[in-house]
């Protein structure tokens, strides 16, 4: 029994040695040499290419090193019967928090208004909301979004979240389905994105939901580009219906050296770091799943794959 490896990260080699630490008695292939295929029976992996599984016909689990799943489920390569699991850190939950909690306060703040004055050599005070008047939206609320909607309620602004399935939390006001989302964006000065990627949310942020949200508000997107319409952003953002966007995702990455979102002075971009997954916390759960999926036993945070998370 062998462990396939393969991520596209620039910390692969300390991924690697930290496995081989980890489990110092497995046999860990790293793709492309797999060996002999029909040895293979786990594997642990972030964007692996197209035919990564094609002939790994022992496989019996797959670990995804991250939250995120939906472009290896996308493919269609890994057969029903293989379970697949992913990466559910706390760590990863702080971090992404962090992220959306200081995209806030730089739009609420008004820091890159403040900026754009600096290169004008401008000195103004600009109209600006306290906390407690920003109403910030999160959408998705598992276990990032929880914590997220959390820190920002902490710091005293005003929360609404929205998920598929209704939940209740403390201090959070809830919504669910469609009507939910429009009575949601309708007052948010600041929508942050932290849903899965679906069929259902593929394009969600688009043209109808810029323009049902106050004039002037911003986006936070940190969970996957295909969930917004870029084409509809950049108009909202070029006639001022919206004024911000914080865009840690993009459908693809990098974006092209023509794309627009590089120049656009309303956008601001960081290299889908808000949530990187931070190896000492997320060993422990991946040597589980291996040897959960050795025992013949189910694996924890295993992907329901009708939902696609």
């Amino acid at each position: 029994m062998s462990i396939l490896f393969h991520t596209d990260w620039p910390n692969r080699d300390q991924w690697l040695d930290g496995l081989r630490r980890a489990m110092p008695d497995a046999r860990i292939r790293v793709w492309p040499d797999i060996g002999d295929p029909s040895d293979i029976t786990f594997a642990v992996v972030w964007n692996p290419p197209s035919g990564f599984f094609a002939d790994l016909d022992r496989l019996a689990g797959v670990c995804v090193m991250g939250a995120g799943t939906d472009a290896i489920l996308a493919k269609g390569e890994i057969p029903e019967s293989v379970p697949v699991a992913r990466v559910v850190d706390p760590v990863m939950s702080n971090r992404m928090a962090e992220y959306v909690l200081a995209a806030t306060l730089r739009f609420q703040r008004r820091f890159d208004d403040y900026a754009l004055q600096q290169s004008r050599q401008e000195w103004q005070r600009l109209p600006q909301k306290d906390a407690g008047s920003f109403h910030v939206a999160v959408l998705g609320l598992g276990q990032i979004g929880r914590l997220v909607a959390g820190r920002l309620a902490a710091n005293g602004f005003k929360v609404g979240g929205w998920s598929r399935t209704a939940r209740e939390i403390e201090g959070i006001e809830c919504h669910t389905g469609s009507d939910g989302l429009a009575r949601l964006v309708s007052w948010c000065d600041l929508l942050v994105n932290l849903l899965p990627l679906t069929t259902q949310t593929r394009g969600l942020l688009d043209r109808d939901v810029f323009w049902a949200m106050p004039v002037g508000g911003g986006i936070v997107n940190c969970a996957r580009g295909a969930h917004v319409v870029t084409a509809d952003l950049l108009q909202a953002l070029d006639t001022g219906q919206l004024s911000f966007a914080m865009l840690d995702v993009f459908e693809t990455e990098p974006p092209a050296a023509d794309d627009p979102v590089w120049s656009h002075p309303r956008v601001h971009m960081t290299p889908h770091v808000s949530s990187i997954t931070n190896i000492e916390t997320a060993l422990p759960q991946i040597v589980a799943a291996y040897d959960a999926t050795r025992a013949g036993r189910p694996m924890a945070n295993r992907v329901n794959r009708k939902q696609g998370y």
